[in-house]
């Protein structure tokens, strides 16, 4: 984003459909080098809104490829979440035949958050002339709204975002009278009328109910984060509800995160 004559760069991720290896897996921030520019002197600054690998995967590509030495922001949850989540991604390039193998390295990735700077809530972080502003995003843990005010000129850039509370994670909020020259939103769902929530998980726990007292047992592959700690929370309240005494088991992995 060019906003008063500053550069801002929201996120930094990979292309989740894309091998390691091809083109378009990364950012195309290669070029801005190759003109003979200092990746450091075009960007001003460099914020993180959240842990996924589609907004943070590719920031040791940035860092520690390209070289960037500026000021890079986050939050506290998503500083200590990426790196296991970069990890993640980067073990699962090297695996499989072998095509694609990822540019960086495990030490990569702890070299380059060693280089951030954590935010907190509706902190208002001044860097040069651009006042950087976060808010509450919902969506997952750690995940922030960035308000950019610079030279009488704002921008409101969302990441990704929720509206409706999770069982661990309750909607999104801005202050009311926020009103940004300028607002950049994701559009993933923004066509699509979802059916009641709560409908689903009552569906869910009584098919999960009926499963259990049958004598079967319940196998969930849950890859998404927070989802597994999401349903943990779902389950244990249903429990509590049925009055229900069956054990629930949480692969590592998922704990971790």
């Amino acid at each position: 984003l060019e906003i008063g004559g500053r550069r801002v760069l929201f996120d930094c991720g990979i292309s989740p459909g894309k091998q390691a290896g091809d083109p378009e897996h990364l950012p195309e921030l290669r070029a801005i080098v190759e003109q003979g520019t200092s990746i450091t002197e075009y960007l001003d600054v460099v914020v993180i809104s959240h842990c996924h690998t589609d907004h943070v995967a590719a920031l040791p590509y940035l860092t520690e490829e390209l070289g960037y030495r500026g000021p890079l922001l986050m939050s506290h949850p998503t500083r200590a979440i990426s790196p296991i989540v970069c990890k993640d991604s980067l073990r699962l390039s090297q695996r499989g035949n072998g095509r694609g193998q990822s540019r960086f390295r495990a030490e990569d990735v702890d070299a380059c958050f060693e280089r951030a700077t954590c935010m907190q809530l509706r902190e208002r972080v001044l860097v040069k002339d651009i006042a950087i502003t976060s808010y509450y995003a919902g969506h997952v843990l750690g995940a922030i709204m960035v308000l950019v005010e610079c030279r009488g000129r704002s921008a409101l850039y969302t990441g990704d975002f929720t509206m409706v509370p999770d069982h661990y994670i309750s909607a999104a909020k801005l202050p009311l009278g926020l009103r940004p020259d300028v607002m950049v939103t994701e559009t993933t769902c923004c066509t699509t009328i979802r059916s009641s929530k709560r409908s689903k998980e009552i569906d869910l726990c009584r098919k999960i109910e009926a499963a259990l007292e049958s004598g079967g047992k319940v196998l969930m592959p849950i890859f998404m984060i927070g989802r597994a700690q999401e349903m943990c929370m779902l389950c244990e309240k249903h429990w509590e509800r049925a009055q229900l005494d069956y054990p629930i088991y949480m692969m590592r992995g998922n704990a971790e995160v």
